[in-house]
């Protein structure tokens, strides 16, 4: 699943394909404190991502970018992939943080603000899945019904909203957050 550095390679002469996109463009939100109105307001504070250098990193910076700020106006700290630690972090300092659609509806919850959905600055397909040739060579019906089971998942998202929410908040336990801060 990470077919920016498989097409890196690919470009290379690495024998692989991308075989599927999940979605139309990155599915990330930038959540910020209540306090923080405008991206303007994001000048000399800390911003959460999952890596430094990663992807949720450089999207964070064209954002910033974009909005008239340069990126050294901002500070990036590294807060993980979980996005309840993401949203502890800015109850306890950080001022913002990249959260996929999940993480969102939480930070919502708990009554933070959705400053942006960086889907809006780079509308290319994003969440991929790349495979070798030989894979796709030596077994293709193990492929396809790989790739019917996430068509079904998909569908199921689209059809039924509500439900794969649920099933979300469950499985990334984002239904209540520890009081700590």
């Amino acid at each position: 699943m990470a077919p920016a550095a498989a097409g890196s390679a690919a470009v290379k002469g690495a024998p692989l394909k991308a075989i599927l996109y999940q979605t139309e463009r990155p599915t990330w939100y930038l959540i910020t404190h209540p306090s923080i109105v405008q991206p303007a307001d994001l000048r000399g504070k800390k911003i959460g991502v999952a890596l430094l250098g990663d992807s949720e990193d450089r999207f964070t910076t064209l954002f910033v970018e974009r909005a008239g700020l340069s990126a050294k106006d901002v500070t990036k700290i590294t807060l993980g992939t979980s996005p309840t630690d993401k949203i502890l972090g800015i109850k306890s300092g950080a001022v913002a943080a990249v959260v996929d659609p999940a993480g969102a509806v939480a930070a919502k919850k708990e009554g933070l603000r959705n400053l942006a959905y960086l889907g809006d600055i780079f509308p290319l397909p994003f969440q991929g899945y790349v495979t070798t040739d030989k894979k796709i060579a030596e077994n293709p019906l193990q492929l396809k019904r790989w790739l019917r089971a996430v068509i079904r998942g998909l569908i199921f998202l689209r059809e039924r909203p509500g439900e794969a929410a649920d099933v979300a908040m469950k499985k990334l336990r984002l239904a209540t957050l520890p009081k700590r801060c």
